[in-house]
């Protein structure tokens, strides 16, 4: 079972630190871990469409509309981080403004990346991925080092590569719909 703790432990011991009991506890490490988890994650999980952490859910419209520019607005649901579709179609007809969907549609099917803090829950991948990122994050504070830091850094370029690579080999490619725009620079 991996906990965040654990997630940590893997991160501090990339970099030769000492293990840490409890993600709260007061050592430097375990501080910065903590400080660094949750910003990592979120980053990690908006930068890429990472298939684990692929959700669908039909949205409620919202009784306010929006004072201008759309028709209606859906509330976000709560582990919602990045839009990948609407209606199953890849557009830009809409605009995210604060936890609330404004467009001008009037049902709307959101495919979004939410955000998945169980790590028994995350691809091998990716978490393996997420330990070397907060690695990297922590390096310097934590070791003072900035070959260490450097190398560290070179790991988690290489890791992510290859984990986005296995990660979009998984299903069917999907179809980009081309729009008016696109097809006037051909």
């Amino acid at each position: 079972m991996t906990s965040p703790t654990e997630l940590s432990n893997i991160a501090v011991s990339r970099l030769g630190g000492e293990a840490i009991t409890d993600i709260g506890e007061g050592s430097t490490g375990a501080r910065l871990c903590s400080l660094h988890y949750d910003i990592v994650l979120n980053s990690l999980l908006r930068e890429h469409e990472w298939n684990f952490a692929i959700k669908r859910k039909s949205l409620a419209l919202d009784v306010t509309a929006p004072v201008n520019g759309f028709a209606h607005r859906f509330a976000l649901p709560d582990d919602w981080l990045k839009v990948v579709r609407i209606n199953d179609a890849y557009t830009d007809d809409y605009r995210i403004e604060g936890l609330f969907l404004l467009c001008d549609l009037s049902v709307v099917y959101l495919e979004y990346i939410a955000k998945v803090t169980d790590p028994n829950l995350m691809d091998a991948q990716f978490v393996d991925v997420f330990a070397q990122r907060l690695a990297a994050e922590i390096a310097y504070p934590l070791t003072k080092n900035s070959t260490l830091t450097e190398s560290a850094w070179k790991i988690y370029n290489d890791k992510i590569r290859m984990a986005r690579t296995m990660d979009a080999k998984e299903g069917q490619p999907r179809n980009i719909e081309a729009d008016t725009w696109l097809g006037a620079r051909f």
